[in-house]
Parts: C-alpha cells; sequence; structure tokens
C-alpha cells in the first residue's frame, strides 16, 4: 500500500489471524488517509529439476482501497477496487480476474518464455 510503506506487502498473509481482522486493521491504519492506492503483485518461478529458476515471470494489478468492503471473497479482495474492472476485486467475474488480475497477468508474462522452453514457439 503506497500510504502505509508498503504494508501489508509480502506479509499481508500474517498481517492478522483471520480475514476480517486484516480488513479491520488495514482499514484502522489508513484512517481517512486520501491516499488508497495499492497493487496486488504475483511472482511466478519454473525451475529446472536440479533447481535452478529457468524463468521468471511478475504480475500487477492496481487499483484503491476501499473505505469498507464490497462484495464477498478471501483475504483483502473486498476492500480492494480494481478501476478497470469498475468493482472490487471479489466482485469480479473469473474471465475479468484472468485478464486483469496479477496472477492472470504473470501468466501471461511467462507463456512466451514456456513456448520457448518447450520449443514451441
Amino acid at each position: 500500500m503506497d500510504a502505509l510503506d508498503g504494508r501489508p506487502g509480502l506479509h499481508s498473509a500474517r498481517y492478522a489471524p483471520t480475514d476480517h481482522e486484516k480488513i479491520h486493521r488495514l482499514l484502522h491504519e489508513l484512517g481517512d488517509s486520501l491516499y488508497r492506492g495499492g497493487t496486488f503483485v504475483s511472482a511466478m518461478a519454473l525451475a529446472d529439476p536440479a533447481g535452478a529458476v529457468v524463468l521468471e515471470s511478475e504480475g500487477l494489478c492496481r487499483g484503491l482501497i476501499l473505505r469498507q468492503p464490497s462484495g464477498h471473497g478471501g483475504g483483502y479482495d473486498p476492500l480492494f477496487h480494481v478501476r478497470e474492472a469498475g468493482c472490487s476485486y471479489a466482485e469480479m467475474g473469473e474471465h475479468l480476474r484472468s485478464r486483469l488480475g496479477s496472477r492472470g497477468k504473470a501468466a501471461r508474462a511467462m507463456a512466451p518464455g514456456l513456448k520457448r522452453l518447450l520449443g514451441l514457439g
């Protein structure tokens, strides 16, 4: 999160014991801040049998942190408004998550290298 110096960041899963408590803590720490930008980040890596990383990718989904949850979903999804979708991450359908979400973007970024490694492109 921009307003929280990157928190919860990599430690988002351990920010609080439950999803409800994570959301409550995040909203409490943000307070009335006007700076509510945030980013979902997904990283993927492919390793060979020896454990050497042969391919890496990253996907970003930028959005805004809502003042209250919208929709039902796990983690921070109900708080994360994705501008391109016009709704929270929790309210996005599977097609939009695949197209706009950080995991889908990371997978698409990895695809050309994977095709090359498999001799398909």
